[in-house]
């Protein structure tokens, strides 16, 4: 018979109304609490029985359950599912970014006929993210040096933190891709040219030479060392004013981002602000890396960089349940369409 659902192996019942036992989310640091039950797709698949879909989403066959489009997978009506959804996606791993980032995050996987300021509204309560906000920062006008490919263009700088009371360190440096937002964060006992050159030529080994970096003219940054490397691989190193930090304004928003990522997941935690390092990779640079961003048109900067998904917290929760058999030939067109879609330009 067909139907406006497709042909699955196994079609979903028609849905049944019932009654589930509301889950509570606990208002401070969710995902620390025993009791916090992260949602699951299995929980979505039951959800959905109990509910009539909309017109708007169909069968899917790989994920088992009712969603819109190709891989939104369709989220009934369910108030406590769609908190700890919002919980999931603000929280934790995701790093407590803003509320287009957040709402972003969600929509790449998932829909609902739920008003879009529910997860603003849900953002602005966040009691963690309240005590580490801060206002808004001058900027002046004028030119700034800008990339227009990954990997043309990188801004660097260190950032002041309390001494770690496991590993000493002081400082975090932040290397950025001007064009995609990729950073990364390296960790170091002094702002020194040692750790700088270090890091840079980690980064070169990774994703090769960058020939335009800017940074601002600190000691660390303007000295022989730099200079050699820089004559050594034939890049140009710009120099921002003087005691104007603004003027390497791409990377002072990402210091600011930092700070407020790590307050939040510390206060999250319950952790004391001297264990910062231990949260520094794969809590702030995951979030900084894997979230989507607004200047991105909702990519996320390791897409943009590298071509690679984002994987968020939620990935785990909307990805298919077991692994997908396909033959030989099949595999190989599904890797000539991915190869395809990477040399194609970002627009």
């Amino acid at each position: 018979m067909l139907s406006r659902w497709g042909s699955p192996s196994s079609p979903p019942r028609g849905f049944t109304p019932s009654v589930k036992q509301v889950v509570v989310v606990p208002s401070i640091s969710p995902l620390m609490d025993d009791k916090f039950e992260w949602p699951t797709l299995q929980e979505i698949r039951d959800a959905q029985k109990t509910t009539e879909p909309p017109d708007l989403v169909a069968w899917s066959s790989e994920l088992e359950c009712l969603v819109f489009g190709d891989k939104r997978v369709w989220i009934p009506d369910s108030r406590d599912l769609f908190q700890r959804i919002c919980v999931v996606a603000h929280a934790g791993r995701s790093g407590h970014r803003g509320e287009r980032a957040t709402a972003a995050a969600i929509r790449d996987w998932s829909w609902w006929p739920i008003p879009a300021d529910d997860v603003s509204r849900f953002v602005r309560s966040c009691i963690h993210c309240v005590a580490t906000r801060n206002g808004r920062e001058p900027r002046p006008y004028g030119p700034a040096i800008h990339a227009t490919k990954p990997n043309e263009v990188i801004h660097f700088d260190y950032l002041t933190l309390p001494e770690d009371e496991d590993s000493h360190n002081k400082y975090v440096l932040v290397v950025k891709d001007d064009f995609s937002s990729f950073t990364e964060l390296y960790p170091a006992a002094d702002p020194d040219a040692s750790t700088c050159v270090d890091a840079l030529l980690q980064w070169f080994y990774r994703y090769g030479i960058v020939h335009q970096w800017v940074s601002d003219q600190g000691t660390h940054f303007k000295n022989e060392a730099i200079k050699k490397l820089a004559a050594n691989v034939g890049a140009n190193h710009h120099f921002t004013t003087a005691y104007c930090p603004w003027a390497n304004g791409t990377v002072e928003v990402v210091n600011r981002f930092l700070l407020k990522c790590m307050r939040a997941v510390l206060s999250e935690r319950q952790m004391s602000p001297s264990k910062w390092e231990s949260v520094l990779g794969i809590m702030v640079q995951a979030a900084l890396n894997q979230q989507p961003s607004d200047k991105l048109s909702g990519r996320a900067p390791v897409t943009a960089f590298m071509g690679l998904p984002a994987t968020t917290p939620l990935a785990a929760i909307f990805s298919a349940d077991s692994a997908i058999e396909m033959d030989e030939e099949t595999l190989r067109a599904k890797i000539l369409e991915h190869l395809a879609a990477l040399s194609r330009p970002c627009t």
